[in-house]
């Protein structure tokens, strides 16, 4: 049995920030960094990491029916940079947050099936998540489009 649309879509999402990397056109190498799905991992404070996290799910009653169950999931993708020598730490938060939002804006043609529209919602630069950490952190919020057949168990 696969394992849910919702997680099979987070997982395309890390898979779709692995591609940011400075070779490739991107500012940043954020697809070099841990990306974690686990809202309770620990992370390294001093080194740089992307967290993905579902929020909250909820149902499309005109588009479900007894055979497929559409649902919309809010999600965001926090990143944390360590600051780089020689660069102002407020562009470093705004390349990287331009970097996810240009990545989370390709076509999720040969994603996941049923995973099949992604809209960024918003996009806000934040301060350290722990006191005296030097992080530089952003977060883009999205809304996926989600179904997956509702075929009983046999």
């Amino acid at each position: 049995m696969p394992e849910p649309i919702s997680w099979r879509a987070l997982e395309a999402l890390k898979a779709m920030l692995a591609e940011i990397r400075i070779a490739d056109g991107y500012h940043t190498d954020l697809g070099l960094a841990p990306v974690y799905l686990d809202r309770g991992q620990n992370v390294d404070a001093n080194a740089a990491f992307t967290v993905i996290i579902a929020n909250e799910i909820t149902a499309v009653e005109e588009k479900s029916n007894r055979n497929i169950l559409a649902s919309t999931m809010d999600i965001t993708v926090e990143f944390c940079i360590p600051p780089l020598a020689g660069v102002n730490s407020e562009l470093l938060a705004h390349r990287g947050r331009a970097d996810v939002v240009r990545v989370l804006m390709n076509d999720l043609r040969g994603q996941v099936q049923g995973f099949s529209k992604l809209q960024i919602t918003g996009t806000r630069i934040t301060s350290a998540i722990e006191p005296g950490s030097s992080l530089v952190i952003a977060q883009v919020s999205a809304r996926a489009a989600l179904s997956e057949s509702t075929t009983p168990a046999t």
